[in-house]
């Protein structure tokens, strides 16, 4: 019984992936609990950078990353691999892991895709990259919530002023992700996204792992 109920969902996950451009995964499936989360939650402000990239969030530097155990318990976690590549039907590696604090007020990012046409250049990895975001601390509207355009992924026209315009076209398909604690997206990197503005009662906390086809 258990069996089938995990394939319906994985399949239910394969068609919310391949149909919307991302899908939202129980975290116990692929190894994560609220210790992982309230281990990076832990991790001193002090330790975090000021992202001007990022209109006024803070990012944890690579070296820090790098420092931090829990960090490489997530690298070596093949849970999260083999699910993903379930869903995704692809190959796939950890190429990045990125993490991301908002505190207080910041600027909303603009629409924008992680891989891309442009003209004869294609902009991103190739295939395109996948990523998982997984909520470290329950975020609210004030917080600034990660956005996507479900179905945007497909609909890519190599135009930049067509991005500008589909969020208003497509404006009843975005998502808002005001989600509690340890909530996993995945999403296609061809998806138009953004972060949302935060207030200045802000506290969002964010890790973004960027997976890739391997070379070989």
């Amino acid at each position: 019984m258990l069996n089938k109920k995990l394939e319906q969902n994985i399949s239910e996950l394969k068609v919310n992936f391949f149909k919307n451009g991302w899908c939202e995964i129980k975290p116990e499936l692929i190894g994560f609990s609220n210790n992982i989360s309230d281990s990076i939650s832990r991790i001193k402000e002090s330790e975090y950078q000021l992202s001007a990239k990022n209109l006024g969030i803070f990012s944890l530097p690579q070296n820090k990353i790098n420092s931090h155990k829990i960090f490489n318990q997530i690298i070596k976690n093949a849970s999260l691999i083999n699910y993903v590549e379930i869903i995704t039907g692809r190959r796939l590696e950890i190429s990045c892991i990125m993490q991301m604090l908002t505190i207080g007020k910041s600027k909303s990012l603009k629409w924008h895709r992680d891989s891309y046409l442009r003209g004869n250049n294609f902009i991103g990895p190739i295939p395109q990259v996948v990523k998982l975001m997984i909520l470290n601390k329950t975020v609210k509207n004030q917080d600034g919530p990660f956005q996507v355009i479900s179905g945007s992924h497909i609909l890519d026209f190599n135009n930049k002023v067509f991005d500008k315009i589909l969020p208003f076209i497509k404006m009843r398909d975005i998502k808002s992700f005001s989600c509690k604690k340890n909530t996993c997206i995945l999403f296609d990197g061809r998806i138009l996204h953004r972060r949302l503005f935060s207030t200045k009662k802000a506290k969002r906390s964010v890790t973004i792992i960027s997976l890739t086809s391997p070379d070989k």
